[in-house]
C-alpha cells in the first residue's frame, strides 16, 4: 500500500504534468487565433503607397476581428468541430476532468492519513464555484474567474488598440503586419499575446485549486496542521523557498493574509497564492498525530510557541 508522502508525490506531479498540457494548448490556440485574425488584417485596404486607410471599409474589418475574439472565445470554452470531425478546445470539459481527478487524489490521500470526510461533494463544489462554474446547471458564471479568462479581454484590447492605430497613423501595411505578428507570436521569446495571458490568469491553476481542494477537504475532515511543499525552481520566491517542506497550523493563514512584505501579491489572499506569491507548492493536511511525529522526528515547523506546547502536549 502506497503511504502519505507516495500519494502526496503523485499528486504533484500529476498537479505539474497538467499545468504543462494547458500551456501547449495554449500554444496551439494562439496559432489558431493568429491565423483568423492576420486572414482579415491581410485585406485592409491602403492608399497608393501601401499605407492603411482609415474608412469604412477597415472599420468593417476591424469588427470583424472582435467578432472572431467573440467566437474563439466560446470555441476555446465549449470546443469546436473540424471538418474531420474532431472537437477543438473545449477547455471547460478538459478542465473539470483535469480538476476532477485532482479532487480525487485528494480524496485519496486524506483516507490514507486517516482524515474523515463525510462530504467530499461540498468540498468540490466550492472550488468550482469559486472559479466559475455552476455545478447545478452545468454552466459558467458570466463575469466570473473563468469566464473572463476565456473571453481573453486583455488580449482582445490590445490587438483593437493596434488596428486602431495603424488606421489613425496611416502605418504601412506591409510594416504593420510584420509588427503585429512579432507581437502576437513574440518571435523572439515565444511567448507571445494569448501566452501571456493564460501565464498570468492561469500559471499556477493547478497547484491553486489543488491548495484549495486540500484545504477544504483537510478541515471539513478535521484536520488543522499541514506540510508546505512542493519543487523549487532558479526563479522561485524567497517565501517559497524558506517555508519549503515546513509543518504550519492553518491558522498561518491568517497571520499572513495581514502580513505584508517585499513582492506580495496586493490583496491577495494567501490559501490561494501561499503568501501572495503564486508558489508552485501544494498543502498536504496531516493529522495532529503525525504533526506530533513529525516534529520529534526534527520536522521544521512554523508553530507558535502556544501552538507547539499543546501538540506535544496531545496524546
Amino acid at each position: 500500500m502506497k503511504d502519505w508522502q507516495e500519494i502526496a508525490s503523485e499528486r504533484l506531479a500529476f498537479i505539474k504534468e497538467a499545468q504543462a498540457l494547458l500551456k501547449r494548448k495554449v500554444s496551439v490556440w494562439q496559432g489558431l487565433l493568429y491565423s483568423r485574425i492576420a486572414d482579415v488584417l491581410r485585406d485592409l485596404e491602403t492608399d497608393a503607397d501601401g499605407r492603411v486607410l482609415y474608412n469604412a471599409s477597415n472599420q468593417a474589418r476591424s469588427a470583424q476581428v472582435a467578432e472572431l475574439f467573440r467566437r474563439f472565445g466560446r470555441a476555446v470554452m465549449d470546443g469546436e468541430l473540424q471538418p474531420d470531425g474532431k472537437k477543438r478546445g473545449g477547455l471547460l470539459d478538459w478542465l473539470l476532468a483535469k480538476l476532477n481527478t485532482l479532487f480525487t487524489a485528494n480524496e485519496t490521500y486524506l483516507k490514507r492519513i486517516g482524515g474523515d470526510l463525510t462530504d467530499p461533494a461540498t468540498a468540490r463544489e466550492q472550488v468550482f464555484r469559486a472559479l466559475g462554474y455552476d455545478g447545478s446547471t452545468g454552466l459558467v458564471v458570466k463575469d466570473s474567474w473563468l469566464d473572463n479568462v476565456a473571453q481573453h479581454s486583455e488580449v482582445k484590447t490590445k490587438v483593437m488598440q493596434r488596428i486602431s492605430g495603424a488606421m489613425s497613423s496611416g502605418t504601412d501595411l506591409t510594416t504593420f503586419r510584420r509588427q503585429f505578428r512579432d507581437e502576437f507570436l513574440d518571435t523572439k521569446s515565444g511567448l507571445g499575446l494569448l501566452s501571456k495571458h493564460y501565464n498570468t490568469h492561469t500559471g499556477n491553476l493547478f497547484a491553486s485549486v489543488d491548495r484549495q481542494a486540500a484545504q477544504n477537504m483537510g478541515e471539513a475532515a478535521g484536520l488543522e496542521y499541514f506540510i508546505y511543499s512542493g519543487t523549487t525552481i532558479e526563479t522561485s520566491r524567497d517565501f517559497c523557498e524558506n517555508n519549503n517542506n515546513k509543518l504550519f497550523h492553518k491558522s498561518i493563514f491568517d497571520v499572513w493574509n495581514k502580513r505584508d512584505w517585499p513582492g506580495k501579491i496586493k490583496n491577495s489572499d494567501v490559501r490561494v497564492t501561499l503568501g501572495g506569491h503564486q508558489c508552485r507548492h501544494t498543502v498536504n493536511m496531516i493529522s495532529a498525530q503525525m504533526a506530533k511525529r513529525m516534529i520529534a522526528g526534527g520536522r521544521a515547523h512554523g508553530l507558535t510557541p502556544e501552538q507547539l506546547a499543546k501538540l506535544m502536549g496531545n496524546s
